[in-house]
């Protein structure tokens, strides 16, 4: 089986630590509470990020009733609860005897939503998502990504695929007759841009402009041109 990306994301949440940070949440100026929240989302959201830049506003990826993941704008309730995972939020109160007191409290509203306005500018350095994929994607030197957000090329990718590995006459035999066998191809050019548009998704991150179009065509139906 190929080696997964995967491995990557691990070998970062080994370097996290699991202690959260403890942010103050009354008696200071909004930009100081502001910059505790971005350390620790530049912390808690290294290894395996839940939070993300999507266009120009802050997102999560959640999973809908499938359990299919799906990108969401972040709201205010949605940020409370995703940061609660990043930090502990407490209020210094001080008793009438002058001793200190540290109280647990939930992120504020108002300041949940100053810290989403702000990352439309992503002040936090929240990784970008360019989208959401349920195939693995190659990079460069062969290797194919893992479940979870790929720090390469940007994309979540949705199902980790067991890949087998098989040598380049395996691979010819698998897709021109396993795969396409079936097919009344016109002639060779056609099951080569057959292959090519079934290649496309997987190496779609080394494209620089635009993506090719392919058209199928036959003249008869009942030919398989949707499959």
């Amino acid at each position: 089986k190929s080696t997964v990306r995967s491995e990557q994301a691990q070998d970062r949440a080994e370097e996290a630590s699991p202690d959260l940070s403890e942010i103050v949440t009354n008696n200071r100026q909004l930009p100081a509470i502001l910059a505790d929240l971005n350390r620790a989302v530049s912390f808690g959201n290294r290894a395996n990020p839940s939070l993300f830049q999507r266009a120009s506003y802050a997102s999560w990826v959640r999973k809908d009733e499938n359990g299919r993941p799906i990108a969401e704008r972040l709201n205010v309730h949605s940020t409370r609860l995703q940061l609660s995972n990043m930090a502990e939020f407490v209020r210094l109160d001080t008793t009438s005897s002058g001793e200190e007191v540290v109280k647990n409290v939930l992120l504020p509203a108002d300041v949940a939503g100053a810290w989403m306005e702000q990352n439309n500018t992503n002040t936090a350095g929240l990784p970008a998502l360019r989208g959401i994929v349920n195939f693995p994607l190659m990079d460069d030197q062969g290797e194919m990504s893992g479940e979870g957000y790929d720090h390469l090329t940007g994309y979540y990718v949705a199902d980790d695929l067991e890949i087998e590995s098989m040598s380049v006459d395996e691979a010819k035999l698998f897709l021109y007759d396993d795969i396409m066998g079936d097919f009344p191809f016109n002639d060779q050019s056609s099951a080569a841009n057959t292959l090519a548009l079934m290649m496309t998704p997987l190496v779609l991150t080394h494209i620089v402009d635009n993506a090719p179009i392919f058209a199928i065509d036959a003249n008869s139906a009942g030919t398989g041109k949707s499959l």
